[in-house]
C-alpha cells in the first residue's frame, strides 16, 4: 500500500510557485539594472497593463488558478471541504476533498483535454488518507492498484467505488461544472461561456419561478417536495429530464446551478 512520497500537484505546485516568483524577481532586477528607476517602473506598468487587457479578454491565462466550494449541513457546521485546482500548462486538475465526519482526506489528479467546447478527462491518481489507518493508493499512474484487486479477491468483497474507478480511469465527458471550469482557464472560449451563462440564467430563472408558483420547497437532501414535506408529482414532472429539456437544460445542470453560475461569474 505504500507509494511514492510525492503526488502530482502537491509539492509540484509549491515548486512552480517558487520558480515563478524567482523568475519575476530576476526580471525586475534586470530592468532596474538596465534602466533608471523611473524607466523601469514605467516598463513594469506598461507590462502590467498589457497583461490585464489580455487576461480580461480571455487571450491569456495564469499558470495556476483554484476554485473552492464547501458543503454545510442543516446546523451550518462544515461537513466537508472540496477544493479544485487547475494547472493549464500541464492539462491537470487536482481535487482535495476532506470529509470531516470520518476524518478522511481524498487527493485526486485528473488529466484533461479540450476538443472545441468539449472537455474530456480521466483519473490518473487517487490517494486516501484516513486518520489512524494511514494512506492508500487506489489509483496510480492511471492504473487501479494491484493491492486493491488482491484485497477484493481475498476478502470476497468489493471496494465501494471499484466500478466507478474503472470508468474514471477511461477518457469520458467531464460534468458541466468541471467543463466550464476548464474552459474558463482555456483561451478563446469567452464568447461560448458568456452564451452559456445567459442560457443557464434564463432557464434557471424560469424553473425557479415555476417552483415558487407551485409552492415547492427543498428538503435537507436537496430534493423538491410539497409544502408539507411529502413527495410532489408536480415537482417530479417539472424537474424531469424530458420537461427540463424544453428549456435547454439537464437535471444535473439545474441541481448544480449555484456552482455553475459561480464558475461562469466572469462572463
Amino acid at each position: 500500500m505504500s507509494g511514492r512520497p510525492e503526488s502530482i500537484g502537491g509539492p509540484n505546485r509549491v515548486y512552480d510557485d517558487v520558480m515563478r516568483t524567482i523568475l519575476v524577481m530576476l526580471c525586475v532586477c534586470v530592468l532596474f539594472y538596465l534602466f533608471t528607476p523611473w524607466q523601469a517602473l514605467v516598463l513594469i506598468g506598461i507590462a502590467a497593463l498589457i497583461w490585464a487587457v489580455l487576461y480580461g479578454t480571455g487571450r491569456i491565462n495564469p499558470l495556476l488558478r483554484s476554485y473552492s466550494f464547501g458543503f454545510t449541513d442543516r446546523n451550518d457546521k462544515r461537513e466537508a471541504s472540496d477544493n479544485w485546482t487547475i494547472i493549464p500548462a500541464k492539462n491537470l486538475l487536482r481535487r482535495d476533498l476532506a470529509i470531516y465526519a470520518n476524518a478522511t482526506l481524498y487527493h485526486s489528479v485528473f488529466e484533461y483535454k479540450v476538443d472545441r467546447d468539449r472537455v474530456l478527462w480521466r483519473l490518473i491518481e487517487k490517494t486516501e488518507d484516513e486518520y489512524g489507518k494511514g494512506r492508500t493508493y487506489p489509483v496510480r499512474d492511471g492504473v487501479i492498484g494491484s493491492w486493491l484487486i488482491d484485497y477484493i479477491k481475498e476478502r470476497g468483497t468489493g471496494y465501494p467505488d471499484i466500478e466507478s474507478l474503472k470508468k474514471q480511469i477511461e477518457w469520458h465527458e467531464a460534468p458541466p461544472d468541471i467543463r466550464y471550469f476548464v474552459l474558463n482557464h482555456t483561451p478563446a472560449h469567452s464568447d461560448f461561456l458568456s452564451a452559456e451563462r445567459q442560457r443557464l440564467k434564463r432557464a434557471f430563472a424560469y424553473v425557479d419561478g415555476e417552483i415558487k408558483r407551485l409552492g415547492l420547497k427543498q428538503d435537507k437532501y436537496g430534493a423538491y417536495v410539497a409544502p408539507d414535506g411529502s413527495e410532489s408529482d408536480a415537482a417530479k414532472h417539472l424537474l424531469s429530464k424530458e420537461n427540463l429539456s424544453k428549456y435547454g437544460i439537464l437535471p444535473e445542470e439545474f441541481y448544480s446551478k449555484d456552482i455553475l453560475l459561480r464558475v461562469l461569474r466572469r462572463f
